[in-house]
This record gives C-alpha cells, sequence and structure tokens, in this order.
C-alpha cells in the first residue's frame, strides 16, 4: 500500500506510465473493433433472414439505414427485394450501391455489379444486366465467373457470336473447368459448329464423369445427328445421377418426345453449374443461384428514403 499519492506516482515506472497513457487508446480501438463485429453479425442476420423471410428482411434493412446501417444495410435491403421478386428495383438499388459504397476495395464493387446484373436478368433485362457485367469487367477483365455469366445473357439475348468470345476467354482461364466447356458446347450448337461442340462436351464428361448437365448436351447433339439410341442412353444417364434437377427435366421431356416428334428433341441454354471448386468467398454476401421463393402476389414495397444515387443469369 503506497503511503501517498506523490510517492505512488514516483513508484511507477516510465514503461509501465507509458503503457497506461495508452490503454485509453487501445480500450476506443477495441470498442470500435466491437461495433464492427456487432454490425458483421447484424449484416450476417439480415442475410439470412432474407432467405428466410424477404419481407420481414426488407422491413429490417429499413430501419437500420435510417438509423445509419450504411451500405451493409442497403445491400440487405436490395437482396430482400431480389427475394420478393421485386428485380428491377433490386438491380437500381445494387447498381447504385456499387458506384457509391464507401469502400475502396474493388471486390466488393465488382460484387454489387454481379449482383445487379443477376437481377436485371431474372427481370427479363438483358440488355441492362449486361452493361452492368461489363462494367464488372471493366474492373476484373479475368473474373471467370462474369465471363461465364455474361455469356449466359448474350446467349439468351440469341447473341450466340459474342457468347463464344466470352467462353472462349473463360476456357482460356480455367481449361479444368467442366461447366465451362457444357456452356460453350451448347452455343456451338446454336451456332450449327456439331463437331466443335462434341469435342467440348466429351472433354467435359472427362473432367467429370458425373455432370448431368454434359449428358444432357452430348444426347441432344446425338439426336440432331440421327443416333436416337445413344440420345436415350445419355438423358436415362442424366435421371440416374439425380432426377431433381433442371436438366433431368429437361431429359424427362425429350425422353418423352424421342418417339413422337423427330425434330422435338432439344434443350434449354446453359444454366450455372453448382460445381464444388475452391474459390474465396465474398465480402458481400452472394445472391443465392437457385430461383428466388416468390409469393403468389408482390407485397406492396412500402415506403422509405432513397438509398443512393447487373441467383446467377438463369435464362432458360
Amino acid at each position: 500500500m503506497f503511503p501517498n499519492k506523490r510517492l505512488q506516482r514516483r513508484a511507477v515506472p516510465t514503461a509501465i506510465r507509458t503503457a497506461l497513457l495508452a490503454l485509453p487508446l487501445l480500450l476506443a480501438a477495441a470498442d470500435a473493433r466491437a461495433d464492427e463485429a456487432a454490425e458483421a453479425q447484424a449484416y450476417r442476420d439480415c442475410i439470412a433472414l432474407a432467405q428466410k423471410d424477404p419481407a420481414a428482411a426488407y422491413e429490417q434493412a429499413s430501419a437500420w439505414g435510417s438509423q445509419g446501417g450504411g451500405d451493409p444495410a442497403r445491400h440487405c435491403g436490395a437482396v430482400a427485394l431480389i427475394q420478393l421478386g421485386h428485380f428491377e428495383e433490386a438491380g437500381r438499388r445494387l447498381e447504385d450501391l456499387a458506384q457509391t459504397m464507401k469502400t475502396e476495395e474493388l471486390r466488393l464493387r465488382i460484387e454489387a455489379l454481379a449482383q445487379a446484373a443477376q437481377a436485371w436478368a431474372l427481370a427479363g433485362k438483358e440488355e441492362r444486366a449486361f452493361a452492368a457485367q461489363t462494367a464488372a469487367l471493366k474492373l476484373a477483365p479475368d473474373n471467370l465467373e462474369l465471363l461465364i455469366d455474361r455469356s449466359i445473357v448474350l446467349a439468351t439475348a440469341k447473341n450466340y457470336r459474342a457468347a463464344l468470345l466470352d467462353l472462349d476467354r473463360a476456357y482460356k482461364l480455367a481449361p479444368q473447368r467442366p461447366d465451362v466447356l457444357v456452356f460453350r458446347a451448347t452455343v456451338h450448337r446454336y451456332l450449327d459448329s456439331s463437331e466443335a461442340a462434341l469435342r467440348d462436351i466429351q472433354s467435359a464428361i472427362r473432367l467429370d464423369p458425373n455432370l448431368p448437365e454434359a449428358y444432357l448436351e452430348r444426347g441432344i447433339l446425338k439426336r440432331l445427328q440421327g443416333d436416337r439410341n445413344g440420345a436415350r442412353r445419355d438423358w436415362v444417364k442424366v435421371l440416374e445421377l439425380g432426377s431433381d434437377s433442371p436438366a433431368a427435366d429437361a431429359a424427362r421431356v425429350n425422353l418423352e418426345l424421342l418417339d413422337v416428334d423427330p425434330n422435338a428433341a432439344s434443350g434449354p441454354l446453359p444454366r450455372k453449374v453448382n460445381i464444388p471448386q475452391d474459390r474465396p468467398a465474398p465480402l458481400v454476401t452472394s445472391v443465392p443461384a437457385a430461383e428466388p421463393a416468390q409469393p403468389p402476389a408482390k407485397p406492396a414495397l412500402p415506403e422509405l428514403p432513397r438509398l443512393g444515387g447487373p441467383k446467377r443469369a438463369e435464362p432458360e
């Protein structure tokens, strides 16, 4: 016990005294980190709610934004709008977010533009989706997923040659990605380049012998070449690999039509294929690739202040 304050001050070594003087700054930094952690958790909670109850998430994001939630609140509100089926409004907000977000990290802007493109594509606005993807590719010219997405939007708009250019670039970046080969084979088919399409499909199957989309496409190519038995085998293989998928649905329809209309066998333009891969997790939560659940009728949006100021595009 020190006898008096004067002695107590003299008894504290210089190094310790310096550390004590720095303590308020450390505590302030810790408080800042705690605030950031709390905001990050609020953002994760809002995004999770957007998947389960998008109407509630939209209301929550609106309230959060009015209280200074900033970019995380704006992004969560846009994701909720996509889940509610308000694709055009979501696309506009995500584009605004990409332009005005308070960050210098390009990856966040690129992700926002990519999600805006998804929203525009779901709205059937291929030109707006293409514009958003092109803006993102200017920031990241070798972004593989953006190239694939833009090729799908271009193919949906029947601009197959431009789609092929994007897929050629994607293939150079990732020659071991079987989904890129499936997409390119489909585009080759639409360009009546059946030999090139078949080469890509065979390569895709060698890379992944259990990829349903590859067998669906090969069955279509075989049917167009008059090989009905080969087409049947491939489409049955699709069903064996999984009966609950868009590829299985298309294979089932083609099997039913095989003996009815000799020219009926065809297939959808490519969808994004969910292939496990080592990709860094985006700092902004991605919009789910699956079709968003939509209520029978779109709920009216509550009034809220303007927040500023394209599911991966999945063409049929």
